[in-house]
């Protein structure tokens, strides 16, 4: 069962220890020792040399950071390491059962269930993400409708608690963490705390709190930056970065995903500027959606809520359709940005620049355009494909995420989308 290693040997295991016999963590894993500053906070982006002043609110983000100290096995920066080039399962089990891992690191914002895996040392260092959130099948499905909107996000696949691939994250982490396997019958046995290289910060318990799940997601490691963070100014933002946004936008209207850029009058939240993330590219900065989680709801349970959303959304794309760039949503849009990067809150509508409107605009119509051509049976076809996507299931947690996907609900807002699509023509 998840969470349980398959017996090494014919033995007896060994009891596991209480709580009470964990030895506490070593006195600077919370803090650098003598109250030195902190190496440079994770996410910003290359080069290094561009660092000092790269990120906005220092002291706000050094205080996360400094959190974050405390759930890292070696403390290793994530602005040192660059994404594994082959996150393949075959390339995985066969780095897992080298024993490359050198570093572990929980994701301090954001969703929870992420940890960082570390492979190599210094500037070659590679990084895959894990994922076991609860979520994680409704990410799966937004991630491929993503990509087949051509929407920027990084790449997932399912490995299940029956795969050699899962087994070996385990064990691979067991000994980056310094419990011996051998003699560990439950995966939340506590081990040593040093690593290989005699160094701390995390605990087995944490690291296993995070994973204990039968289904995690291999995803690809975004190195950039979020938007909150960056050092850009509203004024800086590119037309190619607007675009995206706008494009991520529609997205998020087709898939009712609100933990991003507040869209007209859609959802009742202020949006979450750090689910966008910059990243440099031989062609400038391109803007790339993280936790693209699919929303829909039950046409058959809930057909008010269905048609009040379906129709805000035809209100919305057919005012988009009148007003095109000047319509309401693209200046509260853009008054989001402006506030995010300038750290200034919402800015007024007023001050909205006619050119992040028409970029944004551009990029939505762009989006809704790709939505609308989409039918009821694309969704279908896809949601069969995301039932297949896990070799093994457990207590239904991967069919009840299939089971929340509504093809018809997809469908309804998709055609509502067609209203802003007209004005490309």
């Amino acid at each position: 069962p998840p969470g349980i290693l398959p017996p090494l040997t014919n033995s007896a295991v060994s009891t596991p220890p209480t709580h009470s016999g964990i030895p506490p963590p070593p006195p600077n894993a919370l803090s650098p020792a003598g109250g030195a500053v902190p190496p440079p906070p994770p996410g910003v982006p290359i080069p290094p040399a561009t660092l000092k002043g790269a990120v906005k609110g220092e002291k706000k983000v050094r205080k996360k950071w400094k959190v974050d100290l405390g759930k890292s096995l070696g403390d290793f920066s994530l602005v040192d390491c660059v994404a594994m080039a082959d996150t393949s399962s075959k390339a995985l089990v066969d780095r897992l059962e080298k024993h490359e891992v050198t570093g572990v690191r929980r994701s301090s914002d954001g969703s929870a269930g992420v940890v960082f895996l570390r492979f190599g040392e210094g500037a070659k260092s590679e990084i895959v993400v894990l994922k076991a959130s609860s979520s994680l099948g409704q990410e799966w499905f937004g991630t491929k409708l993503a990509q087949k909107l051509g929407v920027r996000c990084p790449s997932l696949r399912i490995v299940s608690w029956q795969d050699k691939e899962w087994f070996s994250i385990k064990k691979a982490l067991c000994k980056a963490c310094g419990v011996d396997v051998q003699n560990a019958q439950g995966m939340g046995v506590m081990g040593g705390m040093e690593n290989a290289n005699g160094q701390g910060g995390i605990t087995w318990m944490k690291i296993h709190k995070t994973l204990d799940r039968p289904l995690y997601g291999i995803m690809d490691f975004v190195k950039g930056v979020p938007l909150s963070l960056s050092a850009t100014s509203a004024s800086t933002i590119s037309s190619s970065v607007l675009r995206d946004i706008g494009k991520l936008c529609a997205f998020d209207v087709l898939v009712n995903n609100s933990d991003r850029c507040p869209v007209g009058n859609l959802w009742s939240n202020d949006g979450n500027a750090e689910n966008v993330m910059l990243i440099n590219t031989e062609k400038g900065l391109q803007a790339v959606g993280i936790d693209n989680r699919v929303v829909s709801l039950d046409v058959d349970k809930t057909p008010q809520k269905v048609d009040q959303y379906a129709l805000a959304v035809r209100g919305l794309c057919e005012e988009i359709a009148k007003r095109g760039k000047d319509a309401s949503c693209f200046k509260k849009l853009a008054s989001f940005l402006q506030g995010a990067v300038e750290g200034n809150g919402a800015a007024a509508e007023s001050k909205s620049d006619a050119k992040m409107t028409a970029e944004l605009h551009a990029g939505f119509v762009e989006g809704a355009t790709a939505a609308s051509k989409l039918n009821e049976k694309d969704f279908v076809a896809l949601r069969a494909t995301m039932s297949a996507a896990a070799t093994a299931d457990w207590d239904n947690v991967w069919s009840d995420s299939v089971a929340s996907i509504h093809p018809k609900f997809l469908a309804k807002v998709a055609e509502s989308l067609a209203a802003a699509a007209h004005v490309a023509s």
